[in-house]
């Protein structure tokens, strides 16, 4: 029986993938092997001291195995030494760099190629444009992780906008600096919830508008439509929390 030969892009993705898994076998070991040096320095019964190292042990190997696995995705293919960018123009590789990201475990580092746009269309010569003022730079793995617009993962986002729900933002970036090894300012929570709080703000509307039209179209039925007993309106809230009222 003859074996069906692998593309290019299989080889290269199982070399990968074969080199991420001994990069992070090699990482856990290394560092599970320095948390059981430092257990001997651990008296019996110290348990507070027992749950810090754990923990810090578990931070640092998943911020390490975070940004090995990042960097394996992003770097799986030879980047292009030219891309069409999202402006339309043609844009060249500058090189790889790194972009510093918070996480629930901790700062990681997304290494990722980078492009810069050249100021014209694809397929036009090499000569200045008028619009080469406004040339910008553009990463495609930020846009393949989600992270084009902010530097913090999801599941800081969602933290942080739970947080938010019930403190203010001031107290709310306090408590998650102290519940997980990232600093985060009112101003960046606030930046963090903003979207979060829109797109509520948009299901809301949604919502009633679907009521408004549920209303119209029980005024029009023949038979009276009967609220429950308890649709009255006792009691309501207004309270703002910085990014809309409701």
């Amino acid at each position: 029986m003859n074996k069906k030969p692998e593309s290019k892009e299989g080889t290269l993705r199982m070399q990968t993938n074969e080199s991420l898994e001994k990069t992070l076998m090699q990482v856990t070991e290394s560092h599970l092997k320095h948390f059981i040096e430092k257990l001997h320095n651990l008296e019996v019964g110290d348990l507070k001291g027992l749950e810090a190292q754990v923990r810090s042990t578990i931070n640092t190997i998943g911020c390490l195995i975070m940004e090995a696995t990042l960097s394996a995705a992003a770097q799986e293919q030879t980047p292009a030494s030219q891309k069409e960018g999202a402006c339309g123009h043609k844009m060249r590789l500058v090189g790889m760099r790194g972009k510093r990201l918070q996480t629930l475990m901790g700062a990681v580092t997304l290494w990722r190629p980078y492009y810069h746009c050249a100021g014209r269309r694809a397929g036009e010569e090499d000569k200045p444009s008028e619009d080469e003022h406004a040339a910008h730079g553009e990463a495609p793995a930020d846009e393949l992780w989600g992270v084009q617009q902010h530097r913090c993962s999801v599941g800081v986002q969602q933290a942080i906008s739970r947080l938010c729900a019930s403190s203010t933002l001031q107290e709310a970036a306090e408590t998650l600096s102290h519940l997980f090894p990232l600093q985060m300012s009112a101003r960046q929570a606030l930046n963090l919830i903003q979207p979060v709080g829109e797109a509520l703000q948009e299901q809301e509307e949604a919502q009633q508008q679907d009521l408004f039209k549920q209303a119209g179209q029980a005024r029009s039925q023949d038979e009276p439509v009967s609220l429950p007993p308890d649709a009255t309106l006792r009691r309501m809230y207004v309270e703002i929390d910085g990014v809309m009222a409701r």
